[in-house]
């Protein structure tokens, strides 16, 4: 039977490999997801480590769940949430917190501060990966245009990776455009090859 490690378990406390005598503390970490067919419906992943026992979730809008597993959360609106995971175990507790923006707020400018929109690579032959972090669109969509500022392309885009087939785009210099409810919050150009 092969020997397979466990990482991110730290020494074992108290164990006889555990010849520094560190007491592991644990580390909160957790992930999120949209729900393609409810913006405001969000799926939660716990990636703690160091030996959490106790689970506390936080999901800035007066709720909250006590547990490693929330699965899927819904958020009353649009809006800014202070999203915090706090752990304990018997050598101490910790506690992870970020912000989460779902849909466009009232003012566009706030918005472009906090959208983390990335292409890549840049310059393409064919797949684009267009990555959206910390933001949650309600109706995100990016819009490609020619040199002459003609649309040419849409397609809807949700929080996290995104891949964007563009074979049927001639070779040349495009711009782009990311949208959410017809804002535009974040432009740029790409060449394809």
């Amino acid at each position: 039977m092969p020997n397979f490690p466990h990482f991110r378990i730290g020494p074992w406390d108290g164990s006889p490999c555990d010849t520094l005598g560190l007491d592991n503390i644990p580390v909160a970490k957790f992930r999120y997801e949209q729900d393609t067919l409810d913006h405001l419906r969000i799926r939660f992943t716990d990636l703690s480590y160091f030996g959490p026992e106790e689970w506390s979730w936080d999901f800035g809008d007066t709720t909250g769940f006590a547990g490693r597993k929330p699965y899927w959360h819904r958020f009353p609106g649009p809006g800014v949430y202070n999203l915090c995971l706090s752990l304990v175990n018997n050598n101490g507790k910790h506690t992870y917190c970020k912000n989460l923006t779902i849909g466009s707020p009232v003012s566009t400018d706030d918005t472009k501060s906090t959208i983390q929109l990335t292409v890549f690579p840049n310059p393409v032959e064919n797949d684009l990966l267009v990555t959206l972090s910390d933001f949650i669109p309600t109706q995100g969509s990016i819009v490609f245009y020619d040199i002459f500022g003609r649309q040419i392309f849409r397609q809807r885009i949700y929080y996290g990776l995104n891949n964007i087939n563009l074979m049927q785009l001639a070779q040349g210099t495009y711009f782009y455009t990311f949208f959410d409810n017809g804002k535009a919050l974040s432009s740029g150009k790409i060449l394809k090859m």
